[in-house]
């Protein structure tokens, strides 16, 4: 134990460091304290791997990590067996609310008990397999997932964790192979440095774009939620603080509200009409009551509307959360309570409508009389310049330009609005991503940035720069956010009932026709036009944008006519063949092959390094007729790192020798040596039924394990 403790305790120490890195930075990630306690833990599974029995090492582990997660979740109990059965209880029912998608992200409970047997599987991967780089690769993807979608540096930590593993590999191979720790910290180096100019490269830009669809997938189902922070995070969903946009976004299913209807619809909640250069907030927040008793219904309309109808259509929305805001759709609602008593609050500025109270959300049936107009209508509407809705804070200049020339041919309001929304929407400039889209560094406009320079994003970037364009010009716009369709999960009665989640939480741009009164447009590529029936899409919310082709352009939302006629289009469309998720993999492998195949070649390298000695001497002994004689130097070789040969000793002597200090090879290596010996001074390929291919595979089997327990 003490040879084992004495050859251990450099590993441990330094597994130690690296365990601690990973365990701080997931209670920071959970906002949970770090304390003395979180090191004392990392301390106490590192001194279970020294065990060496594995019947007593893994209860031991249990035991101990069991302590360690009561310590985080007493549950108000004692440590005993009543508490190990609350525990389970609750970690059984927080993992079946994550699976419904009651909770967006992973429960602490449920993470820290993942996270414990991770710690287990890698510390015995580290200190007893001393599989180091394997160990230290999964903590580093753990870190990278964690900083993308916390914007939280961890740069030091991964050179930390990079240099304890050289250091550790180092420790194992030392007393061996100097050239290959030269070798190996070269290569360590090398890729530490590959990437950090990574991200400055034409190769990462290409490799970006050409894993797109993949990650975008993996947005969709869930993945990157895993790594969220905690209950908060960037997540889609409906948000009240827009002064900062920005950053990547990982998608959150959670039901927000079900929606029993006919026509397929955006849902809009309020309108923001101040542009900071950061982000949008309203000027006021006046809000005025409304409320009928028992019987009666609140009637809602866009009073700056002057024209027709289309026929009523009944829409019955039931609601999963009790949030304080009530999504509508655009037109005439007559809204109809479940409950003796409804109370709103409207915000005339904005358009927003609000329960008093979030206890007071109730299941609504509403009256729905969609606007009915045509683009010729629209195409007769001059500019009314509204003051309020053209404020601009100062504008790089080549944002004006940019606005001028988009409209400068353009002689009617509407076609220089469409002029804009065709350029954001099917220009190959731009690229929608939530995932790839970057923070806006700081003192730059966020419009510019997304514009010249990141040119990716999603619908906040594409809708708020139309909006600044069209301000730009002297075009009154407002900034409008709510929900998308949704998907159709069910019928009901001859009616569609639409599920809407956080996912589907979308933002587009509202621009006012007088005597039609603020008209929406959707810049974003691959989502429909707001009221347009014509344009074709394959999906009409942000939950759908992600399966698709970051490279991909809707059709123009101004190439026919306009009219409030919307398609029933749902945010879960099955995609065509073309868009399945192996059709992009196998893309990705076809773009990526220049690149791919120097990998494959690093490999082949690498393993030629750590394996070429044990093939070299099996494929000699396959093919060679004289394989005894050809052999036996390579293997002698092999020991002889181990164990020095004078140059005036016999073999016979080294092997007597061998055999002594190293019990392992058991008269293996006695009797390679006799035949080598006979067959050498015979002249002749003399081989005896001894020696064999097994033979020398497990010859060499045994020199590996001598060499690992020298250490």
């Amino acid at each position: 134990m003490m040879r084992r403790l004495q050859r251990k305790l450099p590993l441990l120490f330094l597994s130690f460091i690296s365990f601690s890195v990973l365990f701080t930075q997931f209670l920071t990630t959970y906002q949970v304290s770090v304390t003395g306690f979180s090191f004392f833990a990392i301390a106490l599974l590192c001194v279970v791997a020294l065990l060496r029995y594995r019947l007593l090492k893994f209860p031991v582990y249990l035991l101990s990590g069991s302590w360690i997660f009561y310590q985080y979740v007493r549950l108000e109990q004692t440590f005993s067996l009543s508490w190990f059965r609350t525990a389970g209880q609750l970690i059984q029912s927080e993992i079946a609310r994550f699976l419904t998608g009651e909770m967006s992200f992973i429960p602490l409970e449920v993470a820290l008990v993942i996270l414990l047997l991770l710690l287990i599987l890698l510390t015995e991967l580290q200190i007893e397999y001393e599989r180091i780089y394997l160990s230290t690769l999964v903590i580093i993807v753990y870190m990278l997932l964690i900083a993308t979608f916390n914007r939280v540096d961890v740069s030091y930590k991964i050179i930390l964790l990079l240099a304890v593993a050289l250091i550790m590999r180092l420790l194992i191979v030392a007393k061996q192979e100097y050239q290959r720790v030269i070798y190996g910290s070269v290569l360590v180096i090398g890729l530490v440095i590959g990437a950090s100019l990574l991200p400055i490269t034409s190769i990462r830009d290409e490799l970006v774009i050409r894993s797109a669809r993949i990650r975008n997938h993996l947005n969709q189902t869930g993945f990157y939620q895993l790594f969220e922070e905690g209950a908060s995070g960037t997540r889609t969903g409906f948000g009240e603080n827009d002064a900062v946009l920005g950053g990547p976004l990982m998608d959150d299913h959670t039901l927000l509200f079900e929606a029993k209807q006919q026509t397929a619809h955006y849902w809009r909640v309020e309108s923001k009409e101040v542009y900071t250069g950061t982000g949008w907030r309203n000027s006021s927040s006046y809000n005025e009551s409304i409320y009928e008793e028992s019987g009666g219904r609140i009637y809602l309309e866009d009073e700056a509307y002057l024209g027709e109808y289309q026929p009523r259509e009944s829409i019955e929305l039931s609601f999963s959360l009790n949030d304080s805001y009530l999504p509508l759709p655009y037109g005439r609602v007559i809204l109809e309570s479940e409950t003796d008593f409804l109370k709103l609050e409207r915000s005339h500025e904005n358009g927003r409508l609000n329960y008093a109270s979030a206890s007071d959300r109730t299941n609504l049936t509403i009256g729905w009389f969609q606007p009915d107009y045509t683009q010729a209508t629209l195409a007769g509407v001059t500019n009314q310049e509204i003051e309020h809705y053209l404020s601009l804070p100062i504008l790089p200049e080549r944002v004006v330009t940019l606005a001028e020339d988009l409209t400068a041919d353009k002689p009617t309001l509407l076609e220089k609005v469409l002029a804009v929304e065709e350029y954001l929407k099917n220009s190959s400039d731009f690229r929608y991503s939530k995932i790839d889209t970057p923070v806006t560094p700081k003192g730059r406009d966020y419009v510019d940035h997304f514009l010249f320079d990141s040119q990716v994003g999603y619908c906040d970037n594409f809708s708020t720069a139309m909006a600044v364009l069209l301000r730009a010009v002297d075009i009154p716009t407002r900034w409008a956010k709510g929900f998308a369709p949704g998907e159709v999960v069910r019928e009901e009665d001859g009616h569609d009932v639409y599920a809407i989640r956080n996912s589907d939480a979308h933002s587009w741009v509202e621009v006012f026709f007088d005597g039609v009164g603020w008209v929406p447009f959707e810049p974003t590529p691959s989502f429909s036009q707001a009221l347009d029936s014509t344009v074709a899409t394959s999906d009409s919310s942000e939950t759908s944008e992600t399966s698709q082709s970051t490279e991909e352009s809707s059709t123009s939302s101004s190439s026919t006519e306009l009219s409030t006629s919307n398609e029933s289009t749902s945010a879960t469309d099955e995609p065509t063949t073309t868009n399945h998720f192996w059709e992009p993999m196998i893309q990705l492998f076809k773009n990526s092959w220049r690149y791919l195949r120097w990998l494959i070649l690093a490999v082949c390298v690498l393993s030629l390094w750590r394996w070429g000695v044990t093939w070299q001497i099996l494929i000699l002994w396959r093919f060679n007729k004289q394989s005894l004689i050809r052999v036996y130097p390579r293997l002698l070789k092999q020991i002889e790192k181990q164990q020095e040969r004078p140059a005036e000793q016999t073999l016979h002597a080294y092997a007597e020798r061998v055999e002594a200090n190293f019990p392992i090879f058991d008269g293996d290596f006695r009797t390679l040596t006799q035949n080598y010996e006979a067959a050498l001074y015979a002249s002749a390929s003399i081989e005896t039924q001894e020696i064999d291919y097994p033979f020398i595979k497990k010859l060499l089997a045994k020199i590996r394990k001598m060499n690992k327990n020298s250490i």
